[in-house]
């Protein structure tokens, strides 16, 4: 989420290298059906993703919700993150087999239609991605991210998603939604 530029400190703790400008991090994670089911932040722009992910303590919550009917899925992560016991990346280099040039082309697509969910909230909800709008100190920014997720969410169990097409998936009803939601 991108912010306008505060001053003094703040503005060097916020200021992202990679991006060229002033942001916050938040770490989330989507479900092949749409939904954004972790959200972890914000954190300094300058901060590293695999540094978000370690200080975010998601592998304890991994290890049990990501073991469905006796089969253990995986989260996959872009480059800028590392193999963890529930997270998997693409192969790097250039040396690279012909296997794996294929799971790299495959889960690639995997990861493209997961962020769709991001690219909506930010196309939904677009004072989340205004830097005008977002300020640090003037406005309830965290918030407004975590409430427009939320919400997003409601929308992708009532309309569906770009990603529950693609993956031929379809989100729990806004019922069974705002169950799960209660029992946390």
């Amino acid at each position: 989420m991108y912010i306008s530029r505060p001053k003094g400190s703040a503005q060097r703790a916020t200021y992202s290298g990679h991006n060229w400008r002033n942001c916050l991090k938040f770490q989330a994670l989507s479900t092949p059906h749409g939904l954004i089911f972790h959200i972890f932040g914000p954190v300094e722009g300058r901060r590293h993703d695999m540094m978000v992910y370690r200080h975010s303590n998601i592998n304890e919550e991994l290890s049990t919700t990501l073991c469905i009917d006796g089969t253990q899925y995986y989260i996959y992560g872009d480059p800028a993150y590392v193999i963890r016991p529930y997270l998997i990346v693409g192969y790097g280099g250039a040396l690279l087999t012909e296997e794996q040039k294929q799971f790299n082309k495959e889960i690639s697509a995997c990861r493209i239609a997961v962020e769709w969910a991001f690219k909506d909230i930010k196309k939904y909800f677009s004072h989340v991605s205004s830097a005008k709008k977002m300020r640090i100190g003037c406005t309830p920014a965290a918030l407004w991210y975590f409430v427009s997720a939320l919400v997003w969410n409601f929308h992708a169990c009532l309309h569906g998603s770009q990603s529950a097409t693609a993956s031929n998936s379809a989100a729990p009803t806004l019922e069974e939604y705002i169950a799960t939601i209660r029992k946390e």
